[in-house]
């Protein structure tokens, strides 16, 4: 008999609490800054203003192996969904990739998928695999030069098409893994529960861990969540 356990193989790639590390992608000043405002983990995201363009924000890991049938998740936060182009055409992404001039970008939203409850910050797991362009229907992918399988830079772009105040793409906490694991619970102790896990998933202090992992998403039926 074991209690209840929830553990992830979650590997932190950034947790994005200072701009260490960061550059700007798309030209233009970089005006990368930490911003607690629109965190999703920890304290800090990477925030960067976008405006009337497409630019966005990576992490150069110094290269970073993920292996067969791993995912990236990223944490993504735009405030200005409303001025994103359509998802088509590159309104938010999850960027990977050998350097700044060689990565893919994998569509994951835009002003014609944002819906009213959608508009927050969310984790976006993307297979890193996968880097060819596909433009033609989704699951859309935009490839900049020739990425190798070699995946030293992860982060996010937005494809802004008017004018906007202040930060409002942000970048948290990036990392690699397959998801959770949930353990014991037998016998006479309590049985774990989807509630447990969530719980777990979605805890952000020091007591429970600053966790935000991601794989748990809520559903719009009331009291329910699901698996990514």
């Amino acid at each position: 008999m074991a209690a209840a356990s929830y553990s992830t193989d979650l590997t932190d790639i950034t947790t994005a609490e200072s701009t260490t590390g960061w550059s700007a992608l798309g030209g233009g000043a970089s005006g990368l800054a930490t911003n607690a405002d629109s965190s999703m983990q920890g304290t800090y995201g990477i925030g960067k203003q976008i405006t009337a363009a497409e630019k966005g924000q990576v992490y150069g890991s110094g290269g970073t192996t993920i292996g067969s049938g791993r995912h990236v998740f990223t944490w993504l936060f735009l405030t200005t969904p409303g001025l994103s182009a359509a998802l088509a055409s590159r309104g938010l992404c999850v960027v990977i990739g050998s350097g700044t001039t060689a990565y893919c970008q994998y569509h994951v939203e835009g002003s014609d998928t944002y819906g009213a409850s959608g508009r927050v910050g969310k984790c976006y797991a993307v297979d890193p695999s996968v880097y060819t362009s596909n433009t033609g229907a989704s699951p859309y992918r935009t490839v900049t030069g020739s990425p190798s399988g070699t995946y030293a830079y992860f982060g996010g772009t937005a494809n802004i098409t008017g004018s906007v105040k202040g930060e409002n793409l942000v970048v948290d906490a990036i990392r690699h893994g397959t998801g959770v694991f949930v353990t014991g619970g037998d016998g006479g102790d309590p049985d774990a529960t989807l509630t447990g896990l969530a719980t777990k998933n979605d805890a952000n202090n020091g007591t429970d861990g600053y966790n935000r992992w991601g794989v748990l998403a809520p559903c719009r039926v009331a009291s329910s969540c699901k698996v990514r």
